[in-house]
C-alpha cells in the first residue's frame, strides 16, 4: 500500500476532526444563559406605601430602588428583601434643569470628602442594598472626573454594583465604573415616560424584542398605577415568549465585561492617611 502523501493526510486529519469541533462549539454555546433574561428595576420607592407593596407582592424578581430621606425607605426595603426581591439605593444626582439641592443628593460642587459622606449616609439608609443606580443625574452623570470620585468611593463602601439609568444620552457613568473595577451595566428601557397603558405595553414590548435579540436587557419602571396594571397584566406572559426575569445581580453575573481596571497601576493612598484625606489631598495637587 502505498504511503500517503503529507498533503493528503492533513486533509485526512482536517475531515475527521471536524465533527468534534463542531461538537465543541455546540458545548459552548449550550452553556449560555437560555431563554434570554431580562431585569426589571422600579425607582423612586420610599413614599407610596401601598404601590410598593403591590409590586413586592409581584409573582417576578423585580429589583427595587429605594430613595434615601424618604418616609418609609427602610421598611420597603426590609419587605423587598424579605419577599425575596432584590433591593438598591436609587441615589439622587444633580440634573441638567435644576440647580435645588434634594437633601441625599451628589452635586458637582461637592469635594470628594462631601461625596463619600453622602454616599455613606445614604447607603446606611436602605437596608441591604447590593448596588445603586442614578436618580437624575443628567449633569452629574456626564462629569468624568466627578464619576471618577464617585466609582472611587463606591469601591470604598463594599461589594456594591453601578447601574446606569441613562437620563443623559452623554452619560460617562458606565465607562467610569468600568475604569474602577465596579460591576456595571445600563439601562436600556424606560417603560413608563408615557404614563397610559397601550405606551407602557408597547415598551414592555421593546423590552422583549431586546432580549430576543441580544439575550438580555435591562428595564426601569417606576410605582405608578399604570405601570403596575401593566406589569400585572404582562409579567406573566414571559414564560411564553421563553424570556426570564431575574434579579440585577444575576444579570450582572451574566453579562458585565471582564474587568481590568487601572486604578490597580496607580497608588491612591498612603497608610498614614485615610482614603479620603489622601485622595482628596492628592487631587489639589
Amino acid at each position: 500500500m502505498r504511503p500517503l502523501t503529507p498533503l493528503i493526510a492533513l486533509l485526512l486529519l482536517l475531515v475527521a476532526a471536524e465533527p468534534l469541533v463542531a461538537e465543541g462549539v455546540r458545548e459552548i454555546n449550550d452553556s449560555y444563559p437560555k431563554p434570554p433574561r431580562v431585569a426589571i428595576i422600579i425607582d423612586d420607592i420610599g413614599e407610596n406605601i401601598s404601590a410598593a407593596k403591590s409590586l413586592i407582592a409581584l409573582p417576578a424578581p423585580l429589583t427595587f430602588a429605594v430613595l434615601p430621606y424618604t418616609t418609609h425607605n427602610e421598611y420597603l426595603a426590609k419587605l423587598a428583601y424579605q419577599s425575596g426581591k432584590e433591593v438598591m439605593l436609587h441615589q439622587p444626582m444633580q440634573p441638567l434643569d435644576s440647580a435645588k439641592r434634594d437633601r441625599g443628593m451628589l452635586m458637582r460642587d461637592m469635594s470628594l470628602l462631601e461625596m463619600e459622606q453622602t454616599l455613606r449616609q445614604n447607603l446606611a439608609q436602605i437596608p441591604h442594598a447590593m448596588g445603586i443606580n442614578n436618580h437624575m443625574g443628567s449633569l452629574l452623570t456626564q462629569d468624568s472626573e466627578k464619576m471618577g470620585w464617585l466609582m472611587r468611593v463606591l469601591r470604598l463602601q463594599g461589594d456594591y454594583y453601578f447601574i446606569d439609568s441613562r437620563t443623559s444620552g452623554a452619560s460617562i457613568a458606565l465607562k467610569s465604573a468600568r475604569q474602577y473595577g465596579i460591576a456595571t451595566l445600563q439601562r436600556q428601557i424606560f417603560l413608563d415616560n408615557n404614563l397610559s397603558n397601550s405606551e407602557i405595553s408597547q415598551q414592555f414590548q421593546l423590552l422583549i424584542n431586546h432580549a430576543r435579540q441580544y439575550g438580555s436587557a435591562i428595564a426601569i419602571g417606576h410605582p405608578y398605577h399604570e405601570t403596575i396594571a401593566v406589569l400585572k397584566a404582562l409579567l406573566p406572559t414571559l414564560a411564553q415568549h421563553h424570556i426570564e426575569v431575574v434579579p440585577v445581580s444575576t444579570l450582572i453575573k451574566q453579562e458585565a465585561e471582564p474587568l481590568i481596571p487601572y486604578y490597580q497601576e496607580i497608588p491612591l493612598w498612603q497608610a498614614s492617611l485615610s482614603p479620603l484625606q489622601q485622595d482628596s489631598k492628592s487631587l489639589k495637587q
